[in-house]
């Protein structure tokens, strides 16, 4: 066998070898780009990137991160606050940093004896229940559709929440309705 052919042999075998065992696709991802994420909230978020590479990232709670990402368009899933984010992103090299808001804490108190439960449809969606008494709990802020569930019936709308000027939410029954106010 000449040393042409063991040439083109041995180059053949590679080949079938890196199709059969890609390498990583970072390995051929090229140079990274810095992308900062600020996360207000207090406690920690989650991003998973999926596009020219994967990858699964904390940002710190109450602080800016650094992350080395291959440039592309990624879609994302941001979990914080008790709810998920989606959407699409195009990291370059002169990556936009984005921030993420302090996590809103709703406060209720419900006076119906029975729970009450607010869906919100919104940046995130919430499927949150409310037992008799007070009660917390946290969300994005943001403008959403709402409906809340209690007393036989339903009351639907839509708000923007990003604070309760009066304080804690109430909510009780009026005969087969269900009142939505302050303390």
């Amino acid at each position: 066998m000449s040393k042409m052919n063991l040439i083109i042999l041995l180059l053949l075998g590679l080949m079938i070898l890196a199709a059969l065992f890609p390498f990583p696709q970072a390995a051929f991802a090229g140079a990274t780009v810095k992308w900062i994420v600020k996360n207000k909230a207090s406690e920690k978020a989650t991003i998973q990137l999926s596009g020219p590479v994967s990858y699964k990232l904390e940002a710190k709670k109450n602080a800016s991160t650094k992350f080395d990402v291959v440039p592309g368009k990624y879609n994302y899933s941001l979990n914080v606050c008790g709810g998920t984010v989606t959407g699409e992103i195009d990291i370059r090299n002169n990556a936009k940093r984005i921030t993420i808001p302090a996590c809103l804490q709703l406060k209720f108190h419900n006076r119906t004896g029975g729970s009450v439960i607010l869906r919100l449809n919104g940046l995130a969606n919430y499927n949150l229940t409310f037992p008799p008494g007070t009660s917390k709990q946290r969300i994005l802020p943001g403008r959403y559709g709402y409906t809340y569930y209690g007393c036989g019936t339903s009351v639907s709308g839509t708000e923007v929440f990003s604070g309760w000027k009066h304080g804690i939410k109430g909510f009780r029954c009026e005969g087969s309705r269900l009142v939505i106010g302050g303390y």
